[in-house]
Formats: structure tokens, C-alpha cells, sequence
């Protein structure tokens, strides 16, 4: 799912808009207006999260990971994130 179609995926934070791109061997990038930043993922479908571990700055989880119409959900640190697929 992650690295369907180019793996491009937009994340809106508020006041800025994040782009990740996901590749096949399990590394990311991550750019917005200000920054960008890369690393490794892992994703658990059985537990329903996605581990992500940035090059410097240390890891994240993203948990209770649902994939709906083009959209993946979840929490990192009990805050709803969504990821919407770019087209």
C-alpha cells in the first residue's frame, strides 16, 4: 500500500503540508515548506503500525493504522494523523 503507485503521500499538519515518499526497501523521504528529512520504516500490518526511524532525530510510531479510500489513519503520539494519497 505504501509504495503503490510512485509511494507519494501528503500529510497535513496544520500549518504545513508534508510530503513522504515510501520506497520498496523500506526507506522514506519526507519534505515540506521548511524542511526535509529521510530514514527507514518498517510497517507491522498484524499490529497495525508503522515505525518510523529518522536519520538523526529519532524514531516515531504511528498506531492504529487503517487504510480507507485512499486515505491511511492513525495516531502518532495521540494525535490523529492521515496520510491521503497524491495522485
Amino acid at each position: 500500500i505504501l509504495t503503490a503507485d510512485g509511494g507519494k503521500w501528503e500529510v497535513d499538519e496544520g500549518s504545513s503540508k508534508s510530503t513522504y515518499t515510501f520506497f520498496d526497501d523500506g526507506k522514506f523521504s519526507v519534505y515540506d515548506s521548511k524542511d526535509n528529512a529521510a530514514g527507514k520504516y518498517s510497517y507491522d500490518e498484524k499490529n497495525k503500525k508503522i515505525t518510523f526511524d529518522v536519520s538523526g532525530r529519532g524514531t516515531f510510531i504511528m498506531e492504529k493504522v487503517e487504510y480507507k479510500d485512499g486515505k491511511i489513519n492513525g495516531e502518532i503520539n495521540d494525535r490523529e494523523t492521515v496520510f491521503v494519497k497524491e495522485k
